[in-house]
This record gives C-alpha cells, structure tokens and sequence, in this order.
C-alpha cells in the first residue's frame, strides 16, 4: 500500500483524531492507495481521501479502472451516472448509486458487492479442455518442402501367356512452402521415362478468418446435388474443419444458468459428470458441451459455500451438421474446365464455369445452404434448409437446372432423422425421405442428360433387440412414367454381439434394377450373406462370408506388428466361386504384406487364380510398392515415410551422437527412431490443430540437459518444421562461491553470463556451503554475478569438449579464470 501523507494528522481514521480536529479540512486529507475486494478476491487498487474527521471520498477515475473487470458495461454507466459530479464518491453515495460497499478499517481496504445483474456474464465450457491452447507454441519454418516418391511395378502371367512386367512406373508428388505461400502438384514418370505432369495448384491460407485461396488445376469439393467438373482457376473458400478444426462451430446447446453466492458446479451430461469447476456469484453461459446426436439429457448440480444444494435439468437435441448461430462455410470458384486424360490434363476446350456455395448457421436448431453453377451452357442452382425439430432432423432441399439444349427441370426433397426418444424410448433409429424429381433436371453443366421425371420414396430403420441382438432394415420404390426407370428394393440384416470378440450376422436384400448371371435360376437380384467376425487380439481379425445365392465363400485374416518405429501387418484372402463366366469352379487366393518404418514403406501384393488349391494355375500377378519422402525446412534435409499433411525435421546435436532418439514415444512404439541416417522426419502432423510432439533421448552424458522433452507445434497447410534436440549449451556447472575471506556464501541468488553474449543469464543459487549448480552452458568464458553484490564477479571458462556435469571447484572473487 502506498501511502502519501498531505495531513499526518489524520493518516488512520478513530477516536482520538476526530476529538483533536475540530472540522474537516480538505486541502489537510490524507491520500492513501487502498485494495478493493470483491468476495475477498483483490480486483485492484483505489485512491482514497481519509477527511480529517476520519470519513471516506473515493478517487472516481481509479475506482472506474479497478471495477471495469467485474462489472458489465452497461451497469458501470448506470453507476456513474448515480454517482455525484465531483472527482470524490464517498461510501454511503457509491452505495446509493447503486454498489454495494464498505470500509473495512482493521485491513485498510474498500469491499464491494455487485449485485448478480451488475456482474458480466460468465462462461462455463463443458469440458477442462475444450478452450486450451499451450502458450509455446512452435511456428512453422520460413521455407520448406518435400517430394514423395512411390516406386511400383508388377508381374503377371496366365494360363495361355508367359510371364511379363507391367506398368512399372514412379508416381510423385509434392509441395514448396514459402512464408505461407504453397505450391503443390503431382506427376508421373511412366515405363518410357515420359515425364507427366497432373495437376499444380498455389495456396494461400488465411487462418484466422478460416478462408483458403488456390489457383490452378482445381479439384472442388461436391456442393449439395451438383457436381463440379475439374477446373483450372481459382477459388476461394471458408472452412472452419479445414483451417480452424479445434474450434467448435456446431450448436453446443447453449445455457444459462445463475448462481447468487460462491458455488460449486458440477455438469452432467446424459447421467456423466463431463465437468467440475468452482463460480463466483453471477450469471453464466454453459458452452461446448460433449453432446451426442439426438436428445440429451443435461443436469448442472450447483452446491454454495453454505451446502444449499440445487438441480438444473433440461434436454437438447443437437446434430454434427448444424452450425452455431452466426458460423458460415462458403465457397467461390471461377475457371475454365479441364478434360481428363490418362496423363496430363488438357485445357484447350475448357468451357468457363462460376459456381459457388453457402452453409449458414441461423440459430442453435436451423441451418441455410445455397448452392449455384453457371456456363454458357446454363445454370444451376439450389436452396436448403437443415433444422431440428421436436419430431427430428428435417432437411429440405430445392433445386433447379435450365440448359440450352432441354430447358428448365428441377429437384424437391425432404429427409427426416425421427428422433424415436419422444415416442419410445426403446426404438432404435429411423431415417425416411422423399423426392420429387422432375424431366429434364440435371445435375452438372458438362454432362446434361434429359433424364425422365420420379418419385422416390425411402426408409431405413436400425432397431437394437434383446439378447444383444440388432437389426435394420431399409427399403426404397422409385415412380416414373417410363415403366423401365421404375424400380424398387429392399433389404434387412440380423446380426448378435456373441462376445466382445465374435459377431454373427444375417442379410438379405432385394433390387429390381440388379441382373446378374444367376437370371436364369430366377434368382436375378437377391442376395442373401451369411457373416462372421473373431477379434482373437486386438490387432488380429478373422472374418468369413458365405453368399447362399451365389454359392460363394469369402474368408479373411489380417494381423499386425508393432515394434519401435516399425509396423508390419499380413493379410490373407481366400474367395471360392462355385460359378464364373466358363462355368468352371475357381478360387482367389490373395496375400498383402505391407511394412513401414522410420524412412519408407513398402506393399506386396500377390494374387492366383486356380481351380482348386494347388492344382491349374489360371492366371497369377504379384505387384510391390515402395514410398519414400525427401524433405527440407530452413537448411535441414531427410528422408523419411511419405508425407501426408504437414511434417517436422528433426536432428541431434553432435553432442548426442552417440544417443538414441525416439519420437513420440508409446510403451514400445514410436514415430521414428535414430538409426544413423541422419535427422528424422515426422511425417504426418495435423494442420492448424496444436500438435504435442515428445521424445526421448538414451545414453545421455551425465548432467545433459535436453531442454522440457516435447515440442509444441502448431502446422499450417503442407508446412515444415526444422527442430533439433540438444544443443551446446548442455554443461551443467557445480562449484563453491567464496568470498574474499575464503568463507562459503551461502544462500544467496546471482546469474552467469557469458562473455561473448551478454544478454544470456543463466540464473543460479547457493546452498549452505555455498555450492552452485548452473543449467544451460556452453564452452566458452562465463562472469558468475551475485544479487546481492554486484562486485563479487567470479570468472570461469568451460571447455571446448565438456559435456554433461563440470565441476570447478572452489572459486574466489575476481580470480583468474578457472578450466
């Protein structure tokens, strides 16, 4: 507290001063700086006038800045208007005006207590986590890139031809990020060693406002009932999942809730505690709850400092499709089209195309899309909303399509998530919907085909059953003048959980539309299968299926390995097919070995066809795969698994060099591994989603310090990491500081600096005996300062080859340097 005596007569306030003055004096008050409180919690510091007959004037202006915290905006403008003009408030005015407040004299210090609807609102996230970002985050390298490789070639033969090679090829792809410009693109280098370029594009992201530019060959995303060809322009495009995925922007049922003194709240949501916090008194918003599709049920169990104990109950239903009111997603593109080849893609008859579309969250339960394409050749367009509904999720769509060539058509739809829990709670999931299509409607400007009006009807029913039974069933009936686009089918599947390991399963369906080879046992689109699922381990999977229709009988195992930074797993197929075109039995056996580890991955295929096993050999092929990355980040290079997202470079001081690194350690498993080929790559980090990144590091030098064990990255798009454990700065010095007299001292704080960079401090203490220890040096000459006496200076040199612990002995001030 700071104290500023204008009338040292009445510093403190009581009984004897106010018998000693006769009258309040002004100019004689005593101004003192004294904490405000609310609730016992300090919220800041107010200068106070003491009059000489000990009352109280509050400094308005410091009082406004100490309360701007904990009041509302609009409840602090209500008060200063209440409030007197002059520069001073005393108690009884500010409690007058509105706030609450006291003096208390024993602790020199001004207590308040706003009222629940002074106070700004709070906000309760439904899980610890859900707001939390680390504050280090590591941004991504100026410049970086990489390029996968994948190598694959094959050999086939056959019962009426010789063994040859096919299709050897190289496969590439890659990109170059420079300060957060992206170019990227993919290419193919055939048998023939012709190069082939497939697509390039130029990305820039904006993060922030979640918006993505690109230019090139462009490869846009389906939008509602249109399909957009290949493009070579540019597009600009808002996407929360892609460039902000941590945030939520899906309704979460938002809340409020009040509570009027110091409570504890604990959130239920559908009968599970998600979170437990302590609140001051105040209104809040219960936000980002954990909440599943459908009702849910939520529950705030609220407890306060006196044991009063009060539920809050209400339920929510909530979807993954909506957005929160206020979010958008959208997207705008604009360019030519492209026309596929087997290689690169060709651009002379491009046809210029505008499409664009729209998502857009109105409230928690209603959600809008928009959605239109335009060429010479017409135009496109359609409206949608998406809402929940006491009865549901309902979507209803419009669209509408004019060309040159048929003219006008259009698309009416609806689509209905019943939510069962409002009529019986027992019944599992219903899905049904309908659409009206009319003649001519068409669903891409390239490809306009005067398509005949229909009706189609559908629905879908997923039931659980006792006994750990379940079933489904779904069914559709398409109604069209022309009698052959009429069609209809349905189908329905049983299937139990035995145990946590074994699943049986029963399905049979039928499709009007399907003809197959079995026509002529009037069976042409039935099917009725027969499954069964065994987990014997959590990386092991059997499976077998029979087809009672077919006579077929498919029987599958797959495995794995993990071991360090390698991953192995085997598959085995075995297909028996009682009939084929020649009407001779046939069986598919097939074997798939795939096995990476820290700098390639590999894939064998090998598949034969035989009458019966071990017998004719009809035809056999055998196929391998090998991928590789080579990447670079601000002046470091490896090579690694292939990338896929963004990736991070790291390396090892050459003081480790004869230490084991391990990324990302798990039990026995790990990301990478050293293994004497230089930095390692990690190679699939998520973008724009803090990314954790830890290690490990064996045969450390004794005393070596590799800093806190992890880094904390945060990725953009196809960005690079360039990151390295160790350093030279790993000496940990230990001696005892002397005074001149030759005496220990003890307990006392000071920092090394080194003399060729004088802003680096490393900070240490001694202990009784006045023995150091100081983390973080590097060889070279360092000046050992205390606090507490500038001039005790103790110089001392670290050797060019030291490592680890370093122990310089006794020290004395202003010694020669000790080695």
């Amino acid at each position: 507290m700071c104290l500023q005596t204008i009338s040292a007569d009445a510093a403190v306030p009581n009984a004897q001063a106010k018998a000693d003055v006769a009258a309040s004096d002004f100019a004689k008050a005593a101004e003192l700086t004294m904490p405000i409180k609310d609730g016992g919690f300090r919220v800041g510091e107010v200068i106070v006038l003491v009059d000489t007959d000990g009352s109280l004037r509050v400094e308005k202006t410091s009082l406004a800045t100490a309360i701007r915290t904990i009041l509302r905006a609009d409840a602090l403008q209500v008060l200063e208007s209440k409030m007197p003009g002059s520069a001073y408030v005393s108690i009884p005015e500010l409690t007058a005006a509105g706030l609450k407040a006291s003096y208390n004299s024993s602790d020199l210090e001004i207590l308040i207590e706003p009222t629940v609807e002074q106070r700004p609102r709070g906000e309760v996230t439904g899980t610890a986590s859900a707001k939390t970002v680390p504050a280090d985050l590591l941004g991504p390298a100026h410049l970086s890139g990489f390029l996968n490789t994948y190598f694959g070639v094959a050999y086939g033969r056959g019962e009426d031809h010789s063994g040859a090679f096919e299709f050897p090829a190289v496969s590439l792809n890659g990109a170059v990020r420079w300060e957060g410009m992206v170019i990227e693109g993919e290419a193919q280098i055939d048998a023939d060693g012709m190069f082939a370029r497939r697509a390039t594009r130029l990305v820039y992201d904006i993060p922030d406002d979640a918006i993505r530019l690109s230019a090139g060959d462009l490869r846009l995303q389906p939008g509602g009932f249109f399909v957009t060809p290949p493009l070579l322009g540019i597009a600009i495009e808002r996407s929360d999942a892609a460039l902000r995925p941590t945030r939520n922007v899906r309704p979460t049922g938002k809340r409020s809730f009040r509570v009027e003194r110091a409570s504890e709240v604990r959130v239920m949501v559908n009968e599970r505690e998600v979170r437990s916090l302590r609140v001051g008194p105040g209104e809040y918003d219960l936000d980002d709850l954990p909440l599943a599709s459908g009702t849910n049920n939520v529950r705030l169990l609220i407890k306060d400092e006196f044991g009063t104990e009060e539920n809050v109950d209400f339920s929510i239903l909530f979807n993954r499709t909506l957005l929160s009111p206020g979010i958008s997603e959208w997207s705008v593109a604009a360019g030519t089209t492209t026309s596929p080849t087997t290689f690169e893609p060709e651009y002379g008859d491009g046809e210029p195309i505008l499409t664009g579309s729209l998502r857009s969250g109105l409230s928690e339960t209603l959600t809008a899309s928009f959605g239109i394409q335009t060429s010479k050749q017409g135009a496109l367009g359609s409206a949608g909303a998406l809402t929940q509904t006491p009865l549901g999720l309902l979507g209803l769509d419009a669209a509408a399509s004019v060309s040159n060539d048929i003219g006008l058509g259009w698309l009416l739809s609806a689509e209905l998530d019943l939510n069962t829990a409002r009529f019986w709670k027992a019944l599992g999931s219903i899905h049904i919907g309908a659409e009206i299509r009319s003649e001519g409607f068409a669903t891409s400007l390239e490809d306009v085909d005067a398509a005949g009006a229909s009706i189609r009807v559908n629905g879908s029913l997923s039931q659980p059953l006792p006994a750990g039974f379940s079933m489904g069933v779904s069914g559709y009936f398409v109604i069209s003048p022309s009698v052959s686009d009429e069609s209809f089918g349905t189908s329905i599947s049983l299937s139990r959980l035995v145990s946590p390991d074994l699943s049986l399963g029963v399905s049979g369906s039928y499709n009007s539309t399907e003809q197959d080879s079995l026509d002529d046992a009037g069976l042409a689109g039935f099917s009725l299968l027969a499954r069964l699922n065994y987990r014997p381990s959590a990386a092991t999977n059997l499976n077998v299926e029979y087809d009672a229709v077919s006579r077929s009988t498919t029987a599958s195992i797959g495995t794995g390995f993990e071991s360090g930074a390698s991953q192995t797993s085997v598959d085995l197929d075995i297909e028996h097919l009682s009939r084929t075109e020649s009407g001779a039995v046939e069986h598919i056996v097939e074997a798939d070995v795939s096995h990476s580890n820290s700098r390639f991955e590999v894939n064998g295929i090998h598949t034969r066809h035989v009458e019966r096993l071990g017998t004719t050999l009809l035809e056999a092929r055998s196929s391998v795969n090998v991928g590789t990355a080579v990447a670079f980040a601000d002046g470091k290079v490896a090579v690694g698994r292939p990338i896929r997202g963004a990736f991070a470079i790291i390396d090892t001081h050459e003081s480790l060099a004869s230490s084991d690194v391990r990324l990302d350690p798990f039990q026995d498993t790990y990301r990478a591994t050293s293994d004497g080929w230089g930095p390692l790559i990690v190679s699939d980090i998520a973008p724009y989603a803090p990314t954790d990144l830890t290690y490990d590091v064996d045969n450390l030098p004794a005393g070596y310090d590799t800093g806190s064990g992890s880094f904390n990255l945060l990725a953009s798009y196809k960005s690079g990491f360039a990151l390295s454990i160790g350093s030279d700065s790993a000496v940990t010095a230990t001696g005892i500081l002397k005074d001149a007299e030759n005496k220990p001292i003890a307990f006392k704080a000071g920092f090394a600096s080194s003399s060729a960079d004088q802003e680096t401090k490393i900070v240490l203490f001694t202990n009784a005996t006045g023995k150091f220890s100081a983390q973080g040096l590097k060889a070279g000459e360092w000046i050992i300062q205390l606090n507490h006496n500038p001039n005790l200076r103790y110089a001392v040199k670290i050797a060019d080859d030291a490592t680890g612990f370093v122990d310089l002995g006794d020290l004395q001030p202003n010694s020669e340097i000790a080695q």
